[in-house]
């Protein structure tokens, strides 16, 4: 990179050359020095030998000249190219300049009154969408709360999950989490939500519903249920409580566990429903991750651990091109036959788990092509509490075969039909997911 003539990096370029030439000139001036005072020291019958030595003595001269030059033209393009970059980069207009100017302007003749703390958030949410992570986000101060719960798998609520019962006009209870207020209630599986605070769910529709079931802590609700023919009322106190994200049964002689998400609670929770279907001699596993949206990476890898012997669980790949092995696996693990059961929202967390359960137990993947996302992002809680979440990094599973972008290909593809996929809150044994894996682990004693 080139100066302009008037700039001060030609000035000194120019500068270096001067001394440059200057010092080479006084090279020469002693070398020459040294050949006159070689020639005065030497009678006039001096031997070919010693002609030779002071023509050899010249040459050197002019090869040090050379090569001085060579390593001075070098020195003042590099020093030129830094001095450029540096110059242009504080020349360079701010990135914020432009919002600097917004700013002054706004606040020097708008009549309006301006509310910094909003407008601090709004800048920030801006920044954080402008960057065109899709996993990205920022969160404000009350917000991030929610965010920091989600890692230790706490959350607020009733703690049910529920359904569109169209034919009963009704939210129908699929699961009540253990520990939760909706369990203190006393409410169970399959029980029908008519109505919340006297409001039927016909009336106001199925989402309005469900909105108008999340509450503060401390805030009530009364429920109206329908169980055998009967309506219950209920009054119910909102709490914080950890949420339940692994659910278990025996089904055939084989453990099948559904884990919803993937938090601090969800190793715990784990485990003691591994304890509990090793303990009735299982044949086999069924993990279900359909609908498992992804989670910690540490959770998942806990789990792991306790499945899979010896590999790295987890490699990292670093927007600088570095590597770091986030998690490994002890030599311990599980030898019973394994099905994963997977679908287009089988993202994150839950792919890894599906990735290293096929590349290192055998598993058998079963459903659909998961979502294909195979990014981590890191979290960083602000000054004021508030937070940040960015990607930083693309992970592999133990196998080494990423799956960003394209997801996970089952070894067996099954779907619902549209009666199926009405009605798969209520299928139980009859889901199709589930019959094919339950195939396939019969097969595994006849293979």
């Amino acid at each position: 990179m080139w100066a302009d003539e008037n700039s001060p990096i030609f000035l000194i370029e120019l500068k270096a050359v001067i001394l440059l030439e200057e010092k080479n000139i006084n090279s020469q001036n002693e070398v020459d020095k040294e050949v006159e005072a070689l020639e005065e020291s030497t009678p006039v019958e001096s031997s070919k030998e010693e002609s030779e030595n002071k023509s050899k003595i010249k040459k050197t001269g002019k090869m040090a000249k050379l090569i001085a030059v060579s390593f001075g033209v070098i020195a003042i393009i590099l020093i030129s190219s830094l001095l450029s970059i540096s110059i242009y980069r504080w020349l360079a207009p701010s990135p914020f300049e432009k919002l600097t100017e917004i700013d002054s302007l706004v606040r020097k003749y708008y009549s309006g009154d301006i509310d910094d703390k909003i407008l601090d958030d709004a800048l920030a949410t801006a920044y954080m969408r402008a960057i065109n992570d899709k996993y990205g986000f920022y969160k404000n101060t009350e917000d991030s709360v929610a965010v920091e719960n989600s890692f230790e798998g706490n959350t607020t609520g009733i703690g049910v999950t529920v359904f569109n019962d169209e034919k009963n006009n009704s939210l129908t209870v699929f699961r009540v989490d253990e520990g939760s207020p909706a369990h203190k209630a006393g409410i169970k599986p399959y029980d029908m939500i008519t109505a919340i605070d006297g409001k039927t769910v016909k009336e106001v529709g199925f989402s309005e519903s469900v909105n108008s079931i999340k509450r503060e802590i401390g805030q009530k609700a009364k429920i109206t249920l329908l169980r055998g023919g009967k309506d219950l009322q209920l009054e119910i106190t909102y709490e914080e409580f950890t949420r339940q994200c692994v659910y278990y049964e025996v089904i055939e002689n084989y453990g099948y566990v559904c884990i919803t998400a993937f938090n601090e609670a969800t190793a715990l929770q784990f485990d003691k429903a591994y304890k509990f279907l090793t303990e009735q001699k299982v044949k086999g596993f069924i993990f279900d991750v359909r609908d498992n949206g992804g989670g910690t990476v540490d959770s998942v890898c806990k789990i792991l651990d306790t499945l899979v012997g010896e590999c790295d669980l987890i490699t990292i790949v670093y927007a600088d091109g570095s590597k770091k092995v986030s998690a490994k696996s002890d030599a311990n693990k599980c030898d019973l036959p394994m099905v994963v059961l997977t679908n287009e929202a089988t993202a994150s967390a839950s792919e890894l788990f599906a990735a290293n359960l096929r590349d290192m137990a055998k598993a058998t993947l079963i459903g659909n092509n998961t979502y294909g996302k195979g990014v981590v992002q890191r979290t960083y809680f602000l000054k004021d509490e508030s937070c940040i979440r960015f990607t930083v990094g693309e992970f592999f599973p133990a196998g080494g075969k990423g799956f960003n972008g394209k997801g996970l290909a089952p070894d067996f593809e099954v779907s619902f039909t549209q009666e199926e996929l009405q009605n798969r809150y209520t299928l139980g044994g009859s889901d199709p997911y589930i019959k094919k894996a339950l195939e396939r682990l019969a097969l595994f004693y006849y293979e």
